[in-house]
């Protein structure tokens, strides 16, 4: 009687397909789209490897009517304050981070402030001056 034949070289593992060499990308700092690892210079914007590899800081001016708003919501509550300010000092360019700390200020001063300042008025309103 004949054995069975088996296929001996499937258990190994031959003929099975082989695992994916494991895929390195990058993203472009210019564009921020992927690349190769080995490229030196982005296909889609033509960033090249050394040339430029700081990116610059793009200066946004605040309007003067949107630094009010944010100075008099920062004043008049002090949670949206705190919030702006943070997020304000987060960004690169100097105006930013000055308007950030305005912010900032006025929204921990009115954490403190303006309960003192309510207590006093309604003070003044239930008992008087005398």
């Amino acid at each position: 009687m004949s054995s069975p034949t088996t296929n001996v070289s499937a258990f190994a593992g031959e003929g099975l397909s082989k695992p994916a060499a494991p895929v390195r990308d990058r993203f472009c700092p210019s564009c921020g789209r992927s690349i190769a690892w080995e490229a030196l210079s982005c296909p889609h914007c033509q960033w090249r490897q050394g040339e430029g590899s700081r990116l610059m800081v793009q200066h946004d001016p605040i309007p003067a009517g949107r630094r009010t708003l944010t100075y008099v919501g920062s004043a008049l509550v002090p949670l949206l304050g705190i919030i702006l300010g943070a997020m304000y000092m987060g960004r690169a360019d100097e105006e930013h981070r000055h308007v950030g700390m305005m912010c900032l200020v006025l929204g921990v001063l009115n954490v403190f402030l303006l309960p003192t300042v309510l207590a006093a008025v309604l003070y003044v309103m239930v008992l008087g001056w005398g």
